[in-house]
């Protein structure tokens, strides 16, 4: 994605974060056998695909009706052991 349809993105801060969470993803899986680098990279991954959400919210009035279209999501993702395994590794990975 090239700056120009960054800025064509109506949720440009989202596009941009979602794919340096796919350098990250990538940047572990090729340094899977590098102790120090998979962890850095798994680290920032983890607290950079938490933060997503974060970034997703803050760019809520791009959006008809964000809450409304969120809230089944944040619902959801509160059921999902997945996610929930995802904000707990953020939670410690940050603390």
């Amino acid at each position: 994605m090239t700056t120009s349809t960054l800025q064509e993105c109506p949720i440009p801060n989202t596009h941009q974060r979602l794919r340096q969470a796919h350098i990250l993803w990538h940047q572990a899986s090729d340094n899977y056998q590098e102790v120090d680098l998979f962890l850095t990279n798994i680290n920032s991954l983890i607290q950079e695909l938490r933060n997503i959400t974060f970034i997703l919210q803050s760019e809520h009035s791009k959006f008809l009706d964000f809450d409304n279209w969120y809230k089944p999501w944040r619902e959801k993702l509160q059921k999902d052991k997945q996610a929930r395994w995802l904000k707990d590794a953020r939670n410690l990975v940050v603390k």
